[in-house]
């Protein structure tokens, strides 16, 4: 399968538990070779509310060995207005029972940034949220991730489908 577009992964919290509570790197470790060149290659990323809502010392150490691939938002004037536009325009995207923020929205503000970035043709939109969530259920009320990414067009895929769409083979 080629891939004339070098896609660029904003992983979220569920993905990062997933990889370091299902496929320990003393067992997975071409997974993890293969991880290390995404994020050495900055086609790994992440942001800092995922890293503040991990608390996993496995992945504090990993992160910190590799702070290049963590976004801040709040850097980027872009991604601000994107956060604000995600907020007014998907209000069920925001879970008010929580007393703190949360990363989704910032997640999905910061893919949506990076990718309008490119322009408005979004065949060459190349950043995608990298999330274990699925879309919201029938009776639920609270938008996830991937139905905003939907809203957005923003390409939204699951730790597994990353893995073929990079052709890695274990």
């Amino acid at each position: 399968m080629s891939n004339p577009i070098s896609r660029i992964y904003y992983a979220d919290t569920n993905t990062f538990f997933k990889l370091f509570n299902y496929y320990p790197e003393t067992i997975f470790r071409s997974l993890w070779s293969n991880l290390d060149h995404l994020a050495s290659t900055s086609r790994l990323r992440t942001i800092e509310k995922v890293v503040e809502e991990m608390h996993d010392p496995r992945f504090d150490e990993w992160v910190n060995a590799r702070p290049a691939i963590v976004d801040d938002i709040g850097r980027h004037q872009a991604a601000i207005d994107c956060l604000t536009e995600i907020m007014r325009d998907l209000p069920r995207f925001v879970d008010h029972s929580k007393t703190t923020d949360e990363a989704d929205q910032p997640l999905v503000a910061i893919a949506l940034t990076r990718n309008r970035e490119t322009g408005n043709d979004r065949s060459l939109w190349n950043h995608v949220v990298l999330t274990e969530e699925g879309n919201k259920k029938a009776r639920q009320t609270r938008l996830r991730i991937r139905d905003a990414c939907d809203h957005y067009g923003i390409s939204c895929v699951a730790l597994i489908k990353m893995m073929e769409l990079e052709n890695w083979r274990f």
